[in-house]
Formats: C-alpha cells, structure tokens, sequence
C-alpha cells in the first residue's frame, strides 16, 4: 500500500473477473488537509494581534544564567521580621510586659546599690550550674 492509500477504501473483487485481489481505489484527502492547513496559514497571518512574549528560559533552572539572588534573600530576612515583629506585638498585647526593664538595666549596668537580685538572673544561674 502506498502513502495515499488506506486499507478501508478497498474494493472487494467481483466474481466474474475470476480476479483473486481487491481492487484499491485513490482518495483525495491530502488535497483537502493541504486546503486545510492554507487556510489556517492565511487566517494566521490576517490576526491583528501577534505574540509579543517570545519563550524563554525560568529565572529559577540553572540554564538561565541568573545567578544574582541577593533580592530573594533580602525578601526572606524581610519576611522573617514581620513575622516576628507581629509575633512579639501579639505577646505584649495579650500578656503584657512580664518583666521589669529598670531592673535589668541597673543589672546590666553593674550599679552596686541592687541589694536584691532578679529572680530569673537566679533561675538562669541555677540552669547554668546545672550544665
């Protein structure tokens, strides 16, 4: 069978001819795919709009040459404080200020007249023992 032939297009042979093979008629579908495929090239070309993105590789896969990711990582540092600055904000609002700032700060300091030492200055001691 050749290219432009298809096996459903046979016609059985007749009795008479006392011919043992089918005949094979042609078919003109190629005619008609070949019209078909003219017709989309012509409605492509008369389409007012035209790509304007043409295909290129992602920022992210290692063949496009993009190596520069010092913007991400910024990003990153960025989102982390938000998120713990909206964490601390949420514990002040809810619990409040649990310690006593002054008192850190005459320790911290080194103000010889503290007669009375933090107790988690203490509990941090005892865990420091401990180890």
């Amino acid at each position: 069978m050749t290219g432009d032939t298809m096996s459903n297009n046979i016609i059985p042979p007749t009795v008479a001819s006392g011919h043992a093979k089918p005949r094979i008629r042609r078919i003109k579908s190629t005619t008609e795919v070949e019209d078909i495929n003219q017709l989309e090239q012509k409605l492509r070309r008369k389409r007012p709009d035209r790509p304007i993105h043409r295909p290129c590789d992602s920022l992210f896969s290692w063949s496009s040459g993009f190596n520069d990711f010092g913007g991400f990582v910024n990003w990153g540092f960025l989102l982390l404080f938000l998120g713990g600055s909206r964490l601390f904000l949420e514990n002040v609002i809810k619990y409040g200020i649990r310690i006593d700032p002054y008192e850190w700060y005459r320790v911290f300091l080194g103000d010889t007249s503290v007669t009375v030492i933090p107790q988690s200055l203490i509990l941090l001691i005892c865990k420091l023992k401990q180890i």
